[in-house]
């Protein structure tokens, strides 16, 4: 159902310092790179975030890193439904871990934050709404309901008419109500490096550990009769 995003796509807006690659990107060079993020082992998916090296760097451009995202944005979409993920993050200095949800539409906003984790405080876990209307329904940090980097843990969104609720291992932690995000939207989970707020995901220094690992256990989309 999904596939990798193309390097160099729109979701690079944040001034993260990554670009998402594939082994067939090419960059600026006249031949594929042979870049690659993505491996599986043991039915689970790791996407891995790494320096680019000498030979590849001068054809990325300003981007420092390479990294990956998946998503359904060709093949699937849907308004409404309960969205889950059980994945373990990655710890460490600048790692901004994320599954979310974009508009088929092509506009932004609306987005849904099913969860964006951060490994500089892995402890802690974003979750929430994004509209227009900013501060409407909003979003929060949880804190301290797990440790997004000891192992696998579950990530979910029910998503209605009405309102959406987030969940972490099955618990709820927020309820966005009174929203107003009622059209189809498709899935992507992805591992951005960096950004341009410090405050909510600081660059990697020299106490990040490489590669940064997203490993995804699964990834489950569910629609009500």
């Amino acid at each position: 159902m999904a596939q990798p995003l193309p390097a160099g796509s729109h979701t690079i807006i944040n001034g993260e310092k990554q670009v998402y690659v594939d082994p067939a990107y090419r960059g600026s060079s006249a031949n594929p790179l042979g870049l690659q993020p993505f491996s599986i082992a043991s039915g689970v998916l790791t996407i891995a975030a790494t320096p680019l090296n000498e030979r590849v760097a001068p054809f990325l451009g300003k981007q420092r890193f390479a990294s990956g995202c998946i998503t359904s944005e060709l093949t699937h979409w849907q308004q409404y439904g309960y969205f889950e993920i059980r994945a373990r993050m990655p710890k460490g200095r600048g790692f901004w871990p994320a599954f979310w949800l974009l508009p088929k539409s092509g506009t932004w906003p609306p987005e849904i934050d099913v969860f964006e984790g951060t490994g500089a405080k892995p402890t802690n876990v974003h979750l929430g709404v994004i509209e227009k209307q900013r501060g409407r329904p909003g979003s929060r940090w949880v804190k301290d309901a797990v440790d997004t980097t000891d192992g696998f843990h579950v990530y979910g969104a029910e998503w209605t008419a009405d309102d959406v609720v987030f969940t972490i291992d099955g618990k709820e932690q927020f309820r966005a109500g009174s929203h107003r995000i009622h059209e189809p939207m498709y899935m992507l989970v992805n591992l951005a490096v960096g950004s341009k707020d410090p405050g909510f995901i600081p660059d990697p220094d020299g106490s990040t550990p490489w590669p940064g690992q997203f490993l995804i256990d699964y990834v489950r989309a569910y629609s009500r009769g």
